[in-house]
């Protein structure tokens, strides 16, 4: 049996390993990330980084705050209720 992938297919597949991984972070950092800790905690590239970073903000799965202290943090409001449950 042969399986054809289609470009579709290909970018879902990416997309899921780029939230399964960011995930996992934010259950260290508290319901954020930043650019800095994905490509210092998980080896990723500026570039990798941000094109995963801007899909979570286009889908609306992800909100940015400028104003944090040293780095943009990227904050997910679905895990607020998670984290204030602790």
């Amino acid at each position: 049996m042969h399986i054809v992938y289609s470009y579709t297919h290909i970018l879902y597949l990416i997309y899921l390993i780029y939230y399964y991984s960011i995930f996992m972070l934010l259950q260290k950092s508290g319901g954020y990330v930043t650019r800095t800790a994905l490509t210092s905690d998980l080896s990723w590239d500026t570039h990798r980084a941000d094109i995963a970073l801007q899909h979570l903000v286009k889908e609306g799965m992800a909100w940015v705050d400028t104003q944090a202290a040293d780095d943009t943090q990227y904050w997910f409001p679905g895990l607020f209720v998670a984290a204030s449950e602790r």
